[in-house]
């Protein structure tokens, strides 16, 4: 399939549920306003999405319970901390926003439980920076990786020079 027309199809795919809603909106609504579609929400959505990351559902949640949770919990004199300062703390400190570290703490709680019962899950031992806890059944040595030894092929050999 090509990819062009695979994302084109799906752009349009994606526009026409939208018109569809908004006309469902209006319908529902009996008329148009201005009021749901501020500019401040449409960033305060933004901003979630960027700080809970952009890769997952479970991210942006948490994005989202982070900026409205300053409101919810913090006292008064604390809830600007969930506003730019904190989101520039939360991005400079995890660039890959909360989500990141949610699969991080289920990445280690994983790992502990498959090293408690003796799992070997390549998976899970192949973000560890330690290559020596990676078990020899599952290392793959990669040609022109740098400390590897050259991998000899013969078809590798240049035309003309073998023997008759």
């Amino acid at each position: 399939m090509a990819t062009v027309r695979a994302k084109l199809t799906g752009f349009a795919l994606s526009g026409f549920l939208a018109a569809v809603a908004g006309c469902l909106l209006v319908h529902v609504n009996q008329g148009y306003t201005e009021q749901p579609f501020v500019a401040a929400e449409s960033l305060g959505v933004f901003t979630a999405a960027v700080v809970g990351g952009l890769g997952s559902l479970a991210g942006a949640a948490l994005g989202a319970l982070y900026l409205n949770g300053g409101v919810w919990f913090l006292p008064d004199r604390w809830r600007l901390l969930p506003s730019a300062v904190g989101v520039l703390f939360v991005l400079l400190v995890l660039p890959g926003g909360l989500g990141t570290l949610l699969y991080r703490g289920r990445d280690a709680v994983l790992r502990w439980l498959a090293e408690r019962k003796g799992i070997v899950v390549a998976s899970l031992l192949a973000d560890r920076a330690d290559d020596d806890a990676v078990p020899a059944a599952i290392k793959v040595d990669m040609p022109g990786r740098p400390g590897a030894d050259p991998v000899e092929d013969p078809a590798d050999e240049p035309v003309g020079s073998g023997t008759r």
